[in-house]
């Protein structure tokens, strides 16, 4: 197996486990009204799709893709940019 499949293998493994635990952990939280679970859940729901970004940048630096490398840093910076104004912003309010 080429490291490109055992990347590829691993993400699409991360994916779809991924989003089957933090739909059940979501679903206990709202079952049981537990709201750190439900939140707990959801950011599992965002970390998932930086946890993907992350292992594509990794995948494409090994690959010496710097194109595509820079694309996978320039939106991984994006998001991270985004979940910071996000969070700095709700503790203002």
């Amino acid at each position: 197996m080429s490291d490109n499949s055992l990347i590829a293998s691993k993400l699409e493994y991360l994916l779809e486990r991924g989003t089957w635990i933090s739909t059940a952990v979501v679903a206990v939280g709202v079952i049981f009204s537990l709201e750190l679970i439900t939140k707990i859940g959801i950011a599992m729901f965002i970390l998932i799709p930086i946890g993907r970004i992350i292992g594509l940048l990794i995948s494409f630096i090994k690959e010496k893709d710097k194109h595509m490398a820079l694309i996978a840093t320039f939106v991984l910076g994006i998001i991270l940019l985004s979940l910071t104004v996000g969070v700095v912003t709700s503790k203002v309010h």
